[in-house]
């Protein structure tokens, strides 16, 4: 039996540019599905990418209509209302993933 050999997930450390990379790993992020600015944010960072980098890439991304709040707030109450979660339990969710009552 062979098994195969997975590659390391690339991080800050690995590659010439840290500002591609970031590029490159959120455009992987964002291919699977919409993220809040915040939720990018903390897995970019947490993947070692430095906050000042993240802080202007993010920027970039949202003057592109890459990554849009708005955006990630309509696809999960979309989401939550298809799978039966009542208007209380939606509220709550995007309260906890930092939405504000009336954010538009």
């Amino acid at each position: 039996m062979c098994l195969k050999r997975r590659l390391p997930k690339p991080d800050a450390a690995t590659g010439p540019d840290p500002v591609i990379r970031a590029r490159d790993t959120a455009f992987r992020l964002l291919t699977r599905r919409e993220h809040s600015r915040a939720e990018l944010h903390k897995k970019l960072t947490a993947r070692g990418y430095d906050s000042d980098i993240v802080d202007n890439l993010l920027a970039s991304l949202a003057a592109e209509d890459l990554v849009s709040d708005h955006r990630y707030a309509q696809a999960l109450v979309s989401h939550r209302v298809s799978t039966g979660y009542g208007p209380h339990r939606i509220m709550m969710e995007l309260k906890d993933k930092g939405f504000a009552p009336g954010d538009n």
